[in-house]
Parts: C-alpha cells; sequence; structure tokens
C-alpha cells in the first residue's frame, strides 16, 4: 500500500468503480482508518455488508474484524465478530479479540464455550492457552491454584499436540511450563528434593518471560520475553557473584530476527 493515505484514496475508490469487488472496498476502508478517518472506515464497511446479500454477510464481517486486527484496533475488531450469525469459529474469534483487550475473564469463558462445542480444534486451544498464560502474568502475585495451572497445562498440550509442527504451540507450552514452576530458582534441599521456587532477582517482569536458561557459574541467563502481541526475543542478563541480582536484562540483537523467537541454548 502506498504511504499516502489520500492517494491511496483515490487508486482504491477508482478500482472499486470499475471493478465492483470486495478487496478495492476493505482497502478504501484501511485507507480512510490510515487517513485518520475511522469513522469513513466504519461507513464504507457498513455499506459493503447491507449491500451484501445474506449468504455473504458473515463473509463481509470476517473480513472486517480481520481489516481492524491488521490496524490494531481490536475494539472494532470484535465489534465486527459480534455481528456474525452462523459462523463456527464465531466465539473463537472473540476469545482471541477479548485476550487482545485484556479482558481475560471473558476471553476465558469464551474460550472454554469453543472447546466445548470442538474439543479438536487446535486453534481455540491456543488461543484460551495464551489467554491463560496473559490471565495468570497479569493477575502477579495473586497466585494460580493448582486447578488453574493443571488447566493451563492441559489445554497447552492440547495445542502442541493437536497443531502437529506448529513452532507456536510448542512455544506456548514451553511458556505455560515455565510460568507453572515461575521464572525463578530454587536448590536441593538435604532430602534430595527442590525447596520451594523464588523469583531470579533483577530478571521477573510483567510480561511474558519464560525458557531460562543460566551458565553452569551462575553468572550468566537467558530468556525468552513475549510481547503484548505474542512476539518473542531472547533476551540475556549477568551478574558479578552467583548470590547477587542479575542486572537490568538485554535484548541480544545478534540473536533475534524479526520473525520471533523460541527455543533457545
Amino acid at each position: 500500500m502506498t504511504r499516502d493515505p489520500a492517494r491511496a484514496q483515490g487508486d482504491f475508490a477508482v478500482a472499486r468503480a470499475l471493478a465492483g469487488g470486495l478487496e478495492p472496498a476493505l482497502l478504501l476502508a484501511k485507507a480512510f482508518y490510515l487517513d485518520g478517518n475511522p469513522a469513513l472506515t466504519e461507513e464504507t464497511l457498513d455499506d459493503l455488508h447491507a449491500n451484501a446479500g445474506a449468504e455473504r454477510r458473515d463473509e463481509i464481517s470476517l473480513w472486517a474484524a480481520a481489516v481492524y486486527q491488521s490496524l490494531n484496533d481490536p475494539d472494532r475488531g470484535l465489534a465486527w465478530v459480534e455481528r456474525l450469525v452462523v459462523c463456527p469459529i464465531k466465539e473463537r474469534l472473540e476469545a482471541f479479540f477479548l485476550c487482545r483487550l485484556k479482558r481475560h475473564r471473558d476471553a476465558i469463558v469464551a474460550g472454554n464455550a469453543t472447546i466445548a462445542r470442538n474439543p479438536r480444534d487446535p486453534v481455540a486451544h491456543l488461543v484460551l492457552g495464551l489467554t491463560l498464560i496473559e490471565d495468570l502474568i497479569a493477575r502477579g502475585r495473586e497466585g494460580p491454584t493448582e486447578a488453574e495451572i493443571a488447566r493451563l497445562l492441559a489445554v497447552t498440550r492440547a495445542a502442541a499436540e493437536m497443531g502437529g509442527k506448529s513452532d507456536l504451540a510448542a512455544r506456548v507450552l514451553r511458556a505455560a511450563a515455565s510460568l507453572a514452576l515461575g521464572v525463578g530458582g530454587a536448590v536441593v534441599g538435604q532430602d534430595g528434593f527442590f525447596d520451594e521456587g523464588q523469583p531470579v532477582c533483577g530478571v521477573n517482569s510483567s510480561q511474558k518471560d519464560s525458557e531460562a536458561s543460566v551458565t553452569a557459574d551462575g553468572l550468566l541467563i537467558s530468556f525468552v520475553r513475549m510481547d503484548d502481541r505474542w512476539n518473542s526475543e531472547i533476551w540475556s542478563a549477568t551478574r558479578s557473584r552467583p548470590d547477587e541480582c542479575f542486572g537490568t536484562p538485554a535484548l541480544l540483537p545478534e540473536l533475534n530476527s524479526p520473525y520471533g523467537e523460541g527455543a533457545h541454548v
């Protein structure tokens, strides 16, 4: 798309007039939004929806939600998902947008309903797993119950198993396992069992930190940090002695890419 939204509006309007069709209208709606006219975006999408036959209106609603997802506007995306009438993935999409809006409790309800309706849906399990992770992290010190941890691990394990070779599903399962244990440390007691784990000083954050790995001398830690859009990058921190706090974590540019990272050495 051109970087000039005003010019793009003209181009897409001409294309829509000459050829009709769905794509020029969607691109025109997006151009209006990028030009600071969300009301015209909604008007364009409403017009498209109203003029579609009854059998295509759910398709238009799905495309409208996709437009707002690409524009990072989950409020309007959710509004279009709620306009769906006969769509087998409506609740799954509701769960996704509710999670984006940090409405975790509502997202969990929608996610559970989706899985109850279709227990073999790997994407529904993945969305619910991500929501459960975000909810537990957002609650901070309000620690999860054993039942909540068991549910989290069951959902994310199912997502990984049903997702086949999905790297994201595998990473979500690892993040869930890390969260269940806590990104922290524990030492072996005289009875051969680990003591209760404690947060690693200087490393824990309000973001989704997982897959921690510490060097043998205890002076370097590396871990995966996931942002609000579920992009993962590798971070590290150092300390001069094993009994000190780690310093401020830093992103490792030489190991990261624009595509997000997962398991690391």
